[in-house]
């Protein structure tokens, strides 16, 4: 049985000035560039914090999040190693910095658990920092650009920064991201997305690659219910040690049945 989210809040706390005081197991902090299906940062765990406390300009968020807790073991029952971490997050947000535009920074730091004797190696430290630009009313929608930098098992999970990635990670692995997601609505009946991601990962053992993908999405209603949405998008991933770059160039139409005519009405059926 796998429980997706449980935990209680606590609100209306005089201390803490309008934030809120959580414990358990949640989603958090998880925003995403919608047609690459990607959360570029994914703080998700089980632990406990104080969320959005008015500070200064912005506000402030704390989380205490333990990841991989498990002990892996052999056939005999024996334990043979752990990958568990301890992850401090830490978000300043909401900023505004601009007319209908705000920033966020998030933070983590991780500290990798266990015995530097067990299966899984030398257990290490890391962190990332990332940064967001948000700019609302931009021709009826918004557009996000974001800089990301993590260390160790501070590059993540997956291409989510923010959750604990592999305590086997040392100081030598490296990831660094940047993007732009724009989402426009300029009529009722017509809207588009488009993104471009670069992104470096390093590492002594593998050598270094470059990921780049450039896409756009346009979307038109012929009515309130109907839809036609087109997208096309190239990747390209390099390799080191002198192999060539991989590629992907993707062209999708898909009719679409929709609850509204707008970019994002959900649900749709699209063939």
């Amino acid at each position: 049985l796998g429980i997706v989210k449980a935990y209680v809040e606590a609100q209306g706390l005089d201390f803490l000035n309008g934030g809120t005081a959580w414990i358990g197991k949640r989603f958090y902090y998880r925003p995403d560039i919608h047609m690459l299906d990607l959360q570029y940062i994914n703080m998700n765990g089980t632990g406990a914090g104080l969320d959005r406390i008015p500070a200064g300009p912005g506000k402030f968020s704390y989380a205490f999040f333990k990841d991989n807790d498990i002990n892996d073991r052999n056939a005999d029952g024996t334990i043979r190693g752990t990958k568990s971490a301890v992850r401090q997050n830490f978000i300043y947000g909401e900023i505004p910095v601009n007319e209908n535009g705000t920033l966020d920074l998030a933070a983590t730091y991780i500290i990798g658990e266990g015995k530097d004797t067990d299966a899984f190696g030398e257990k290490h430290n890391g962190w990332q920092l990332s940064a967001f630009h948000r700019q609302g009313k931009v021709f009826g929608g918004g557009n996000t650009f974001g800089v990301q930098y993590g260390v160790g098992p501070g590059t993540g999970k997956g291409a989510q920064f923010g959750a604990s990635g592999d305590t086997g990670f040392g100081s030598d692995v490296k990831r660094t991201r940047i993007f732009n997601d724009m989402a426009i609505q300029p009529m009722a009946n017509f809207g588009m997305e488009f993104v471009a991601l670069w992104q470096k990962d390093e590492s002594k053992a593998t050598g270094s690659s470059t990921w780049t993908s450039v896409g756009v999405r346009p979307v038109y209603a012929f009515t309130d219910n109907f839809k036609l949405v087109g997208e096309l998008g190239t990747d390209r991933v390099t390799q080191s040690g002198g192999q060539p770059a991989k590629r992907l160039t993707k062209l999708t139409i898909a009719p679409t049945i929709s609850a509204g005519p707008g970019l994002w009405s959900r649900p749709e059926l699209r063939a």
